[in-house]
């Protein structure tokens, strides 16, 4: 306890320090109309921390706050622009902007273009704005990689900290396994399979080429397949504990010493050693076990080739690397129906927002851009977490107006304000639940608002308006193209059975030479963070089929590695060795299930399926056509769980 409050101090001391440099140094240079950009841009500074790729992120996010600025100076021109600038730019934020695996990450950009609106600024005055922005983003900057520095975390910190815990989890899945505590396995594997996933969520958003194609990120990306492909070796082995005689349980005992050198080895980057340590364990590789056997020698090559291929220097960012193919269209394309979730967020957002904005312009409401400030704080895509932020909204807005009408009696002087300002900044960088952080923000700021302008209407003014937007962020998210977690349950189910039919197709694909491997590495990625999505979705809708989307979750991630592992192995062969009629009928086989299951998610008719699997000799290498019957088994068996969720819902 007393750790977890010392870690939370000391965290807080970056974010506030940052705030203040960055609030008196724009007051001083830059003038009171712009010390607005301090606050969203510590927010900022605090996703910055969790960026592996600081520069291209900052930069990106300059040229954004910049364009911002523009559409809120020329939204304020006249009423008609205002209309039609404050429907536009919230639509284009969550359209293109909106990280679909973070649906938060957009309210550093609402609330600039909300705080830019607040405090307009004339024609003349807009290149100091543009410059304050400019320089704010260079001190947020210096200021990420000074807190790197201090705390010694370099470029692919969280990637090398990700995979030494993988490796580390293996090491703890032997030994379990070696002492026969299978409940023991049971949890660490599910350790595993978070660290996979959370890899997966870093290496994905270094794919970020609306600006740079930035990262060597993907050098990381096999060892989300050797965890998982650790996983289900493990598994395997447990569910027949005959399997481990004497000789597999020294062989196992010889792997987890080796593990534990590459360990120690990795950590101070000796990788030529790993790799040879590695490769002569798989020379040694003689378990009874066909398949076991076979899926260690490859494991262990495979992991050996990953290790060297590590970068431990970052590749500096220039305009060299500037992408060939931008993202943009493909994200217009594939989220321009109003089933997607991003698109249906966007045009909620910007429905809510452009009449209340517009009205408030129209009878110049005094500070009424606090109301479109918190609609667009407030509202969230699923209609659950919208509700219980307006919740924390309004009892916190309450308890901080209270809180510092006492301080303001006791402390009245606008110094005085300014270091209540300070102090409560620094609780709110501390505090990590909603409802606590809206108190300290509403100090924050009455404390600035107060000290410039004087106590008048105040503190009626923002409780009347935290109780007006909360009642239209009610009624918009309810019923303008409202979105729950049960809803977006089976769209997320729906997608999750897409990747693994575009899986099947890059099977097909090997007949023609067609398939691309950067298609199955982006497949395989982002099927860990469906599947995390629909893990929590499922949570929050609070499903009585928990236990089947859990099992279906993990049964899906068999299915997908073992899909990557075979395109692999098949792609490296002869195509002759497969029976391409066999292959072809048993591909078009499991397609026909797939479709079943996403017609059975999206309430059609369906014709109930028994799947039969004939195990036809379709590939000549025992190992690989043995793979081959596990993904159909593995699909059949998802088939039950999806059958089992429709009925229990």
């Amino acid at each position: 306890m007393l750790q977890s409050i010392k870690r939370k101090c000391l965290q807080s001391i970056a974010p506030t320090a940052l705030y203040v440099l960055l609030f008196f140094s724009i007051l001083f240079i830059c003038g009171m109309e712009n010390v607005i950009i301090a606050p969203f841009m510590t927010l900022f500074f605090l996703r910055l921390q969790k960026d592996e790729f600081v520069a291209s992120t900052v930069l990106k996010s300059t040229f954004i706050y910049i364009g911002i600025a523009l559409l809120a100076y020329v939204g304020m021109l006249n009423i008609y622009l205002c209309a039609v600038i404050n429907f536009i730019t919230p639509f284009i934020i969550i359209y293109l902007f909106l990280d679909e695996f973070d649906p938060t990450n957009q309210i550093p950009h609402v609330l600039a273009f909300s705080f830019f609106q607040m405090i307009p600024v004339e024609i003349k005055d807009l290149p100091i704005r543009i410059g304050a922005i400019v320089g704010a983003c260079i001190i947020t900057y210096c200021m990420v990689l000074v807190t790197r520095m201090m705390t010694k975390t370099g470029s692919n910190h969280t990637l090398q900290k990700l995979t030494l815990q993988g490796i580390q989890e293996m090491i703890c899945q032997l030994d379990a396994v070696i002492q026969k505590n299978y409940d023991r396995v049971s949890e660490h594997q599910i350790i595993l399979f978070n660290i996979s996933r959370d890899l997966s969520k870093y290496i994905y958003g270094a794919h970020d080429t609306l600006v740079f194609n930035r990262s060597n990120s993907q050098h990381y990306f096999p060892f989300i397949i050797i965890f998982q492909h650790m996983n289900h070796l493990i598994d395997d082995i447990c569910k027949n504990p005959k399997q481990l005689t004497q000789d597999t349980l020294l062989y196992l005992e010889k792997l987890k010493n080796i593990l534990s050198d590459t360990y120690k080895l990795t950590q101070i980057n000796a990788m030529e050693q790993v790799a040879v340590k590695l490769i002569e364990l798989a020379d040694e590789t003689e378990i009874e076990q066909v398949d076991i056997n076979y899926n260690l020698v490859y494991l262990l090559n495979y992991m050996s080739t990953a290790l060297m291929d590590l970068p431990y220097k970052r590749q500096v960012c220039s305009f060299k690397s500037l992408c060939s193919q931008s993202h943009i269209w493909y994200y217009l394309k594939s989220n321009f129906n109003i089933h997607s979730f991003r698109m249906r967020f966007a045009l909620r957002l910007s429905i809510a927002v452009c009449p209340i904005t517009t009205l408030v312009y129209f009878f110049n409401l005094p500070k009424g851009f606090w109301i479109s400030m918190t609609v667009m704080v407030v509202i969230l895509p699923y209609w659950e977490n919208t509700l219980r932020k307006i919740i924390d909204r309004v009892i916190g807005t309450l308890v901080g107006v209270t809180l510092f009408a006492i301080l303001y009696y006791l402390f009245p002087n606008s110094i005085e304000q300014m270091i209540i300002m300070v102090i409560v900044n620094y609780f709110i960088y501390m505090t990590r639940r909603y409802m606590f952080t809206v108190i300290f923000l509403t100090c924050s700021s009455l404390s600035i608002n107060v000290a410039v302008l004087g106590a008048d209407h105040l503190f009626t003014l923002r409780i009347i308006y935290t109780l007006g937007a909360a009642l239209i962020a009610v009624i918009v998210s309810f019923f303008v193209l409202p979105t729950n977690h049960a809803t977006e349950l089976k769209n997320m189910m729906c997608r999750l059975l897409d990747i693994d039919d575009r899986l099947l197709d890059l099977l097909q694909q090997l007949f023609q030479n067609t398939g691309r491997q950067q298609n199955k590495r982006d497949m395989v990625l982002t099927s860990y963070l469906v599947s995390e999505r629909i893990e929590n979705h499922c949570m929050m809708a609070k499903s009585c089929s928990h236990i089947y989307i859990r099992k279906l979750v993990i049964l899906n991630n068999k299915f997908i590695t073992d899909i990557a592992h075979i395109h692999t192995l098949m792609s490296m062969q002869q195509k002759e060795r497969i029976d391409e009629v066999s292959f072809k009928a048993l591909l078009l086989e499991l397609k026909t299930t797939i479709k079943v299951m996403k017609d059975m998610l999206s309430d059609k008719k369906y014709s109930k399926l028994y799947p039969e699997l004939h195990y036809h000799q379709i590939y000549d290498d025992v190992y690989i056509n043995g793979k081959i019957i596990r993904i159909a088994e593995c699909l059949y068996q998802m088939y039950d769980y999806v059958h089992l969720h429709i009925n229990n819902n």
